[in-house]
């Protein structure tokens, strides 16, 4: 996966938007990955140590040090040139840092895979599920975003993305029942971005709907069993 993406970095924003249009400006499905999950799980605030597992270029690290002032976080990715390209242009701050040496002495509080594992080939995402079990603190939880296979707008988008091509999509479902035999066990879970607009009225409208199977993305929020 680190060469597969060490391709991109350096046009990862560009890339996104050729395949998304203007859907993906302002950063809007990143905050409403972490407003679904702070909706659903509202504990998760108080992290203190917080893991990016997957961050890339760092698209998603600003967003989340704004949602979780108090956390110290770690962006982790397998790619040299995406960490790299991440140092370069995030602001230097004593609350983040970057690697790609996976930070398998540390704990953590929280972790969030931000559609990482569809990028994974299916079978080795049980050894990456095992492998965050392992820098998981105590009482610390997983928390998984991912593309929803059952959204047809969701698999075009996919489809037309470059770096997505070695992309293999992951239902909610059987996501969870392979958590689940890595010790894993969901506590909360959610369709979200019904609309890619984000309002309230369609914030709200994702919290009504979230059971349904048909948000371009869901989320499953997962502790230690």
């Amino acid at each position: 996966m680190n060469q597969h993406f060490d391709k991109y970095s350096g046009a990862y924003d560009d890339l996104v938007a050729s395949s998304t249009g203007s859907l993906s400006k302002d950063g809007r499905f990143h905050r409403a990955k972490l407003e679904c999950l702070l909706d659903r799980v509202p504990t998760a605030a108080t992290a203190q140590r917080l893991l990016d597992f997957g961050c890339g270029i760092g698209g998603m690290t600003s967003f989340v040090a704004d949602f979780f002032p108090s956390a110290n976080i770690v962006g982790f990715d397998p790619s040299p040139k995406s960490i790299a390209t991440a140092q370069t242009t995030f602001p230097p701050s004593c609350k983040v840092e970057f690697c790609n040496a996976f930070p398998e002495d540390d704990r953590f509080d929280l972790i969030l895979a931000a559609n990482v594992f569809h990028h994974i080939a299916p079978a080795a995402r049980e050894a990456e599920l095992q492998r965050l079990l392992g820098v998981l603190a105590p009482g610390g939880r997983l928390v998984v975003f991912e593309h929803n296979p059952y959204n047809p707008l969701t698999r075009y988008v996919v489809s037309q993305c470059q770096f997505d091509e070695d992309a293999v999509l992951v239902s909610r479902s059987k996501f969870a029942r392979l958590a689940f035999s890595c010790g894993f066990q969901v506590e909360a879970q959610a369709y979200f971005l019904f609309l890619p607009i984000r309002t309230r009225w369609t914030r709200k409208l994702d919290a009504a709907l979230k059971g349904l199977p048909l948000g371009a993305q869901y989320m499953l929020s997962m502790v230690t069993r």
